[in-house]
């Protein structure tokens, strides 16, 4: 599902129950996945290629493709030092053959990989969704961001299509009201700011989930570490 730029993300990370448990991701049966394909005809599937499920992605990537998901985006996470995650090559080859067997089918294939910064600037800590997406989770409920579903949760799609949950003031637009005690209520900054989007979980990692992220301007100009 798309509205107004945002689309419904369902994170798949593997279709073995085991292999998720063990990388901490949500599990959705394949009959349940094809079920949100043909509901959500424009949604994406994401996956993040770690050592643990690589061995995997080949058979992976084609399945999702085969359950209705005509848009792949395959992220490479930075390690935390900014540099890419050391993946085997012998497992890394065969992705490139497949993403070209994939687009040639007509699925889109968009490939994410963590961006080089030159010391001292430390990578930004950017959610795998952030405010463009939402995020689909196993009990049906949608929410801003993947690791903060509890404080984060916008609507369900038991009750509502995601478009209109896409829709709705709280994911568009914030209110001042739940940054209350940070800098960010009285920000004069606080607009621009929220309009843009902000990534929730940089914001936890600074400190609070409801105040400034750790790559503020403002905290920047009051040297703020």
């Amino acid at each position: 599902a798309d509205a107004g730029g945002v689309s419904l993300h369902v994170g798949v990370d593997s279709l073995n129950p085991a292999t998720a448990a063990r990388i901490g991701a949500p599990f959705l049966p394949p009959s349940a996945l094809a079920d949100i394909a043909r509901a959500a005809p424009g949604g994406v599937a994401r996956t993040v290629v770690t050592p643990f499920n690589l061995p995997e992605v080949p058979e992976l990537l084609p399945a999702l493709a085969e359950m209705g998901f005509r848009s792949l985006l395959v992220i490479f996470p930075a390690a935390p030092d900014g540099s890419e995650y050391p993946l085997p090559a012998s497992g890394l080859a065969p992705l490139g053959l497949l993403f070209s067997s994939l687009l040639s089918r007509g699925v889109k294939v968009r490939v994410e990989r963590p961006r080089s910064f030159p010391p001292p600037r430390r990578p930004p800590v950017v959610c795998a969704s952030g405010r463009h997406s939402l995020t689909l989770f196993p009990d049906g409920s949608l929410g801003l961001c993947q690791h903060l579903p509890d404080a984060l949760k916008v609507g369900s799609v038991l009750r509502d299509p995601p478009v209109d949950a896409a829709a709705l003031d709280r994911f568009l637009n914030p209110p001042r009201s739940l940054f209350a005690g940070t800098p960010c209520e009285d920000c004069p900054s606080f607009d621009d700011c929220n309009a843009s989007g902000r990534c929730w979980l940089s914001s936890l990692r600074a400190g609070t989930l409801f105040g400034p992220d750790a790559f503020c301007p403002l905290r920047a100009r009051e040297g703020a570490p």
